[in-house]
């Protein structure tokens, strides 16, 4: 894919990953539509972006509404004449032991993570078809390499994680011969603000209060940045890579993954 003069749209792109790939994006020569539903985020990012001489806008969007995510892509068409790029990024998550999560908290997160990006495509597929564009859903490193030791106590956000996996998955047997490119951006842990939204559930008394921590102390590789995931997100894109990942030695890892036949304890020996 090529980026000078696409018009690209990022969800949640006011902050963390999201705002480093709408700034690598930019840094190519597009023209980024923030959406998020941070409003004063989404127009500060744009600000950034228009500081280095790029076109940007931001806006406010609640991508569990179907109304507003439809009023995204008539309003960026509307102003832009087309949509060349659609990035579904918006996520959340909620973690703890898996029979002590609420069963409306299994659904907020599935609904929020995996039908925000059907509702997504849903509205710009038909502008990606005329421009023969792109969309990028993003899962996780964890929703595509099992076996990590944080898996136990994120089990709702991996199973969104995994849906968007399947589903993107069969968006590209769909829409690639229809001349829509697709793929699937596979952050690994970044340092961003992510954790600190997290609500825990049965967290072991002897974490204290600080969700984040919990989940620290059990990441046995270095954090990645944000600006990591951007530049590893274009090279992917420019490449037609399906899978857009920064992860140290993923094919290694997917290999091992395939060898163990699915099972998550094939991986068990990466993470010590």
């Amino acid at each position: 894919m090529e980026f000078a003069g696409k018009i690209a749209v990022i969800t949640a792109g006011a902050g963390g990953i999201g705002r480093a790939c709408a700034a690598a994006l930019a840094s190519h020569g597009s023209t980024v539509v923030i959406a998020d539903i941070d409003a004063e985020g989404a127009a500060q990012a744009a600000e950034e972006i228009r500081a280095l001489g790029r076109e940007s806008v931001g806006i406010r969007c609640d991508v569990t509404s179907d109304r507003e995510v439809q009023a995204l892509a008539d309003h960026v068409v509307e102003r832009f004449g087309c949509v060349d790029l659609l990035h579904n990024h918006a996520g959340i998550g909620v973690a703890g032991s898996p029979d002590q999560i609420p069963l409306e908290e299994w659904e907020r997160v599935l609904q929020f993570n995996v039908m925000s990006q059907v509702r997504g495509v849903m509205a710009f597929l038909p502008h990606l078809k005329k421009s023969r564009g792109h969309v990028v859903n993003t899962t996780s490193s964890l929703g595509v390499v099992a076996g990590h030791p944080i898996s136990p106590m994120v089990a709702p956000y991996i199973t969104s994680k995994n849906a968007i996996v399947g589903m993107t998955q069969c968006l590209a047997e769909w829409l690639r011969p229809q001349g829509v490119g697709v793929s699937l951006l596979a952050p690994d842990h970044t340092a961003t603000n992510f954790d600190n939204t997290v609500k825990f559930y049965g967290v072991p008394v002897d974490q204290g209060d600080d969700g984040a921590a919990a989940i620290e102390d059990k990441v046995p590789y270095g954090i990645q940045q944000p600006e990591e995931i951007g530049r590893a997100y274009v090279e992917g894109l420019r490449e037609g890579r399906f899978l857009l990942s920064s992860t140290p030695d993923v094919a290694d890892l997917l290999r091992r993954q395939a060898e163990g036949l699915l099972d998550p304890s094939a991986l068990h020996g990466v993470y010590v």
